[in-house]
């Protein structure tokens, strides 16, 4: 395993114990629900349809969700995003 594996895998050891972070541009949540790469492209669509996303790249494994926007995304503005479907932001 090379040193970009080992930096990939301790980073998602760490996304696995945080349940949410918000920055100022970038918001990270955990996701349930997650099963599929349908799933996943779903999610991705729906967020990034949230006013200022850029992009929205999901984590199917650990249902990490990593928002990048012009502005801090609100965890609220996630929920409301995703509130007609089975994807909930864990709390």
């Amino acid at each position: 395993m090379g040193e970009a594996d080992v930096d990939a895998v301790q980073q998602r050891e760490q996304n696995k114990k945080r349940k949410y972070m918000n920055t100022d541009a970038t918001t990270t949540v955990r996701l349930s629900g997650l099963t599929c790469h349908a799933c996943q492209k779903l999610v991705t669509t729906y967020l990034k349809n949230i006013h200022g996303v850029k992009d929205a790249i999901v984590d199917l494994e650990t249902g990490m969700t990593t928002i990048t926007a012009d502005r801090a995304i609100p965890v609220s503005e996630v929920e409301r995003a995703l509130q007609n479907t089975a994807y909930r932001v864990e709390k």
